[in-house]
């Protein structure tokens, strides 16, 4: 039976600590610096402010709300929570680049630690290459694109630590399963529903599919499937309380859920580019598989390929009615499980690298991921410099 594993290998400690507070620190000057746009960050600071006040209700996922204001009773930040919301996004950046830069050594241990480093910072900042935006009718940077990456929503960003530690267990869980991980996946999963339920609209299904394919007993499914029921339990209770009791909404009308493929998607861009927009999010695992690939560790990539699938499909096909229409609440989970997969991906090149495999090809798709991380640039030099978020 397998016991638990750290999330990063031992003997990288202290380099990933390091490498993870340089990150936190460099992310809170970007959250700082981008403090004055009218972004969801500071949107939920200010829906933070008035529920601590009193002036609002808590809303269903009310954790990132919680320990924002809890956050800013700590430091004396009893106006707008800026500096709170600063000091706690940075440390999910910090949170993730931790995690980012041990996956990458596990994955691929025999790369330098120099060029983990750099992988993870391309990984931490990468974003597609907004072809719609540069040669089409499309307005915004941003929308249309399926990124790995934001730095306007406040709860995805925080709830990406939590997603990766959960992938990561659970892959380990699909590899060699142990009765100790299994609660530990279920806390992560249920933390994150109550921050924002987005991944776990991808994870219930991937992982079902996962396990129906992968377990040779039904004591191995069921098993399996705990954090999934426990999830969908309180995924349950938040859907009750969001669309027909209304809590912490700030509407009159009633809201629901419906199907409607593409309509979200249709709404930010010319529907004719939704394709270039689907390319440019899939840039490199397309690369990936075009120049033949195939990955070293199945399970990580295969399971994050799952993911990705679902969140996709659901991004396309599902919808919110009334004055939910458009929020795109459920565009979220394609964010994280992008991150996922090309993480995972990058630390399969990575490993392919150290291990002598084809230059040219790794390189091809490398330059891949170099000219998303150039794009991520250009997207934070839009956001700080710019104050250029949406184009309305």
């Amino acid at each position: 039976m397998a016991t638990g594993r750290p999330l990063y290998p031992a003997r990288d400690q202290s380099a990933t600590l390091l490498f993870s507070a340089c990150i936190a620190a460099l992310s809170f000057a970007i959250f700082w610096s981008i403090g004055d746009v009218a972004t969801d960050n500071a949107e939920h600071s200010e829906t933070a402010v008035k529920i601590w006040a009193g002036d609002a209700d808590w809303p269903p996922n009310f954790l990132y709300f919680a320990l924002l204001g809890l956050l800013g009773k700590m430091v004396g930040d009893t106006g707008e929570l800026v500096t709170s919301s600063c000091i706690l996004l940075a440390f999910a950046v910090g949170a993730k680049a931790f995690l980012t830069y041990g996956l990458l050594g596990e994955l691929a241990p025999g790369s330098q630690r120099a060029t983990r480093a750099a992988t993870a910072l391309a990984l931490l900042v990468c974003f597609p290459i907004p072809v719609a935006f540069l040669v089409g009718a499309t307005l915004s940077y941003f929308l249309g694109n399926i990124p790995p990456n934001v730095w306007h929503n406040s709860t995805t960003i925080f709830l990406m630590p939590l997603a990766l530690s959960a992938f990561v267990l659970q892959v380990r869980d699909f590899d060699e399963a142990s009765t100790r991980r299994v609660p530990a996946i279920m806390v992560l999963i249920v933390i994150g529903i109550v921050v924002k339920p987005s991944f776990f609209f991808a994870y219930a299904p991937a992982t079902l599919v996962w396990l129906a394919f992968a377990s040779r007993q039904a004591g191995q499914l069921i098993k399996g499937s705990v954090p999934i029921i426990a999830g969908g339990v309180v995924t349950g209770v938040l859907y009750v309380l969001i669309y027909h009791l209304q809590q912490g909404s700030l509407h009159d009308q009633a809201s629901g859920v419906s199907i409607g493929p593409f309509a979200v998607w249709s709404r930010v861009m010319p529907a004719a580019e939704i394709p270039l927009a689907i390319i440019a999010s899939f840039l490199a695992p397309l690369t990936y598989i075009v120049l033949g690939f195939r990955p070293n560790r199945t399970t990580f990539v295969g399971y994050a390929a799952l993911l990705m699938g679902f969140a996709t499909l659901i991004f396309v096909f599902v919808v919110e009615t009334g004055p939910r229409a458009t929020h795109g609440n459920f565009f979220w989970q394609t964010v994280v499980c992008s991150y996922l997969l090309h993480t995972v991906l990058a630390a399969d090149l990575l490993d392919k690298w150290s291990s002598g495999g084809n230059r040219g090809r790794i390189l091809g798709c490398g330059a891949i991921f170099l000219a998303m991380a150039i794009s991520g640039l250009i997207y934070l030099y839009r956001l700080i410099a710019l104050d250029v978020f949406l184009p309305y």
